[in-house]
Formats: structure tokens, sequence, C-alpha cells
């Protein structure tokens, strides 16, 4: 099956995130910085975008307990 690629407002939709918290999680190293195109576009692959999805639902916020 072929790898299929987002950008990044796609998969910031996708994730339910903002734009901002992507740029922070590349920037802290909570994921490798993904390839870019031709044009300077990431190209953020479905595999990634399952584990970004993985890694907001582990994350527990201010006030939250871990179950």
């Amino acid at each position: 099956m072929a790898t299929q690629y987002y950008t990044t407002n796609e998969v910031c939709r996708i994730v339910g995130i903002s734009r901002t918290t992507f740029y922070n999680w590349i920037r802290r190293g909570h994921f490798p910085a993904p390839p870019r195109n031709h044009r300077g576009h990431r190209l953020i692959s479905d595999e990634m975008v399952r584990i970004m999805l993985d890694h907001k639902n582990r994350l527990i916020f201010p006030g939250e307990q871990e179950s």
C-alpha cells in the first residue's frame, strides 16, 4: 500500500491541535522533523499522523488524573 502524505494544516485538523502545538512538538523533539518537498512544504506520512494521534491521546492535562 502506498504511503499517503499530509500537509501541516491537514495534520493539525486531523489530530486536533494548533499549528503552534505541531511546531512545538517538533522543536521539542517529540517527533522528528518531517521531510520537505521541492517547494519546502512538510510531508507528514500517515504513519506519523497515527503516532501524533496516539501521543495526543496519552497527554495528561493540568487538573486531570492519570488512570
